[in-house]
């Protein structure tokens, strides 16, 4: 087995369960398309209540609050915050100085990998969309942002498949970027 590729055995399932108690939490209210864990910019449908508005025409009557009503004598609408989830990529660079070890240390390629395997895994247990961008030696993979547990499983393949590649891979890997249709959300890049 080459030296540079990544053993799916450091992919460490104990560490991976100690980080799905940690929340990502976005400071930003995000407007994402598919429904999740995180306030949306829309209002919407769900348990947590935001305000009220006043009633309209054409509006639901099963959401006026009639207890308001009765105090104010004007109708309102209650209204609830929309959920939605974020879109994260996942943007890493498998260059060939990503092959650098300290001594008897695993490479950067190697902590990088698990850095990325950890990200995704926390985001994908918060339902965001998780995706993955990254250039190695033998081909540029790219995995859409899905919200799927399978979309963990094809991350991790991806990820202990990786060997280092030539210097300009991050170069072109982030120029395609540019050029692919994408959400708004998140894209954090391990170098």
């Amino acid at each position: 087995m080459n030296d540079y590729y990544i053993d799916e055995k450091k992919f460490d399932p104990e560490l991976l369960r100690q980080l799905g108690r940690i929340d990502i939490i976005s400071k930003v209210i995000v407007d994402g398309l598919k429904q999740g864990g995180r306030k949306s910019r829309r209002k919407g449908f769900s348990s947590e209540f935001s305000d009220y508005k006043p009633y309209v025409e054409g509006d639901d009557l099963r959401l006026l609050d009639w207890r308001l009503y009765a105090r104010t004598e004007k109708l309102y609408v209650k209204r609830f915050e929309a959920e939605t989830s974020l879109e994260i990529l996942l943007l890493m660079d498998a260059t060939a100085s990503m092959a650098w070890r300290w001594e008897d240390s695993i490479s950067k390629l190697e902590y990088s990998a698990n850095l990325m395997a950890a990200i995704a895994g926390i985001h994908i247990q918060q339902q965001d969309q998780v995706g993955l961008l990254v250039y190695d030696a033998d081909d540029m993979h790219h995995l859409p942002p899905r919200a799927r547990n399978t979309q963990l499983d094809l991350i991790f393949s991806v990820l202990a498949g990786l060997k280092p590649g030539a210097a300009d891979s991050f170069e072109i890997l982030v120029n395609s970027l540019n050029e692919m249709k994408h959400h708004r959300g998140r894209i954090i890049i391990c170098t």
